[in-house]
C-alpha cells in the first residue's frame, strides 16, 4: 500500500501514522467487522435479509435482550448515533461504555500464584491473593483528554474502581471446536454463556434453607440464614444496581439512571427457560454464516 521502500521514504513519525492508518483499515475490513452472523442474515439485520429465520427460542431471547434482560443498556449501539453512523446502521452489540457489574474474583487465575520475582521478573504479583484488579482504575495511561485513572497507586480514585469496557456480544459463542471451553468476563471466572446469563440474572439473589430466593443489597451481604448464589464482587465500588432492584422496581422508583439502583443486572427475574432463550439468541451473533458484509460493502 505504501510501497516496499516505505521505511526509506518516510520519517519515524510518518511511519507511526501509516501504521495507524493500516491498522484502522484492517479493523474496518470484513475480516474483523464481518457482520455475517445469522442475526445479520435475518430480517433484523441491516439491511434486512431473509437468509435466516430465528427459531422460537432465539426470537424470545431477542425480545429479552432488548427488553426485560436489560442487555441492550450496554451491549447495543442502536442508541448511539455516532457509532451507527460509522457502521451505517449495523449494531455492534456494544456501546463501548465502562461499567462495574460486580464480577467476583477468579480464584483459579494463575496470576495470584506468580509471586516469585526471580522466575517471573516482568510479570510477577507481589500481592499474591490480595491483588485486586481495579480495571480502568489501574490503567496507567491517560485518556485522550488527559484524564488520569489513578494518582499514585491503582484504585486511589474511587470513581474509576472496578470499571471495565463493555465488550461486543458478537462472537461470544465463536470457538474453534464445539468442545472448546471459553472463558468469560475480564478475569475468565465463568466458563459458559449459561453461567454468564445466570450471573446477570441472579447476582443479587440468596437462598434460604428451604430453597426460597431472597434479593439482597451487595453492600450488606445476604440475610442471616441465606447463602448467596454467587461470590461477592471483587470490587464493590461503582457496582451497577448494587442494591439489587428489579427493572420494574427501578422504573417505579425513577432510579433507572442511578448506578446503584438502575435494575440492569443482578435481579432480572428471568426463569430458567428465559435464561436458555437468551443464551440461544447470543449464539446467533457469531460471524461466519454468510460472506462478510462490512459497512460500505454495498450489501
Amino acid at each position: 500500500m505504501y510501497g516496499q521502500d516505505a521505511f526509506q521514504k518516510y520519517t519515524p513519525k510518518q511511519l507511526y501514522e501509516l501504521f495507524g492508518e493500516a491498522l484502522a483499515a484492517y479493523q474496518s475490513s470484513g475480516e474483523v467487522c464481518a457482520f455475517s452472523s445469522k442475526y445479520d442474515a435475518s430480517k433484523y439485520g441491516t439491511p434486512p435479509k431473509n437468509l435466516y429465520t430465528l427459531s422460537a427460542s432465539e426470537e424470545r431471547g431477542r425480545q429479552l435482550y432488548f427488553g426485560q434482560a436489560q442487555c441492550f443498556q450496554c451491549h447495543s449501539s442502536t442508541a448511539v448515533p455516532a457509532i451507527q453512523a460509522i457502521t451505517q446502521g449495523k449494531n455492534t452489540f456494544t456501546m463501548y461504555c465502562f461499567a462495574n457489574i460486580g464480577v467476583p474474583k477468579n480464584i483459579d487465575n494463575p496470576y495470584y500464584q506468580q509471586t516469585d520475582k526471580e522466575s517471573n521478573p516482568h510479570g510477577y504479583n507481589p500481592l499474591g491473593t490480595k491483588y485486586i484488579d481495579y480495571g480502568l482504575g489501574s490503567n496507567p495511561n491517560p485518556a485522550p483528554d488527559g484524564t488520569r485513572f489513578y494518582k499514585n497507586v491503582p484504585g486511589d480514585i474511587p470513581e474509576f474502581r472496578g470499571l471495565f469496557k463493555a465488550p461486543s456480544m458478537r462472537g461470544t459463542d465463536k470457538r474453534p471446536s464445539p468442545d472448546f471451553v471459553k472463558a468469560y468476563m475480564h478475569n475468565g471466572v465463568f466458563k459458559s454463556l449459561k453461567d454468564v446469563v445466570h450471573f446477570y440474572n441472579k447476582r443479587n439473589i440468596a437462598v434460604d434453607a428451604n430453597g426460597n430466593e431472597v434479593a439482597f443489597d451487595l453492600r450488606n451481604g445476604p440475610p442471616s440464614g441465606c447463602t448467596a448464589i454467587f461470590p461477592p464482587p471483587e470490587v464493590l465500588d461503582n457496582v451497577q444496581n448494587v442494591a439489587g432492584l428489579t427493572p420494574a422496581q427501578a422504573a417505579a422508583r425513577g432510579t433507572t439512571e442511578v448506578t446503584a439502583e438502575n435494575g440492569q443486572v443482578g435481579n432480572l427475574g428471568l426463569t430458567a427457560s428465559q435464561e436458555a432463550d437468551l443464551v440461544n439468541f447470543l449464539k446467533i451473533l457469531s460471524d461466519g454464516y454468510t460472506a462478510p458484509n462490512p459497512p460500505g460493502s454495498g450489501d
